[in-house]
């Protein structure tokens, strides 16, 4: 059997600029992922600042 080589150096191509939009579009949403992730630990820590104010301003122990 004789493989037309123009078709498949074609088709890989092909699949290498799929496989590349795929890896941008995964790096993109994991960027979002960390950003969210960066938001909630701040939220997080802000929260527990909060609490820690309101917890003293009660005279109850913050543990701080």
């Amino acid at each position: 059997m004789l493989y037309d080589l123009s078709m498949v150096s074609f088709s890989q191509a092909k699949d290498m600029f799929r496989l590349q939009r795929e890896a941008k579009k995964v790096k993109k949403e994991l960027r979002n992922i960390h950003v969210e992730a960066e938001a909630s630990k701040k939220a997080q820590v802000v929260s527990a600042e909060k609490m820690q104010g309101i917890m003293g301003e009660m005279g109850m122990p913050t543990g701080g």
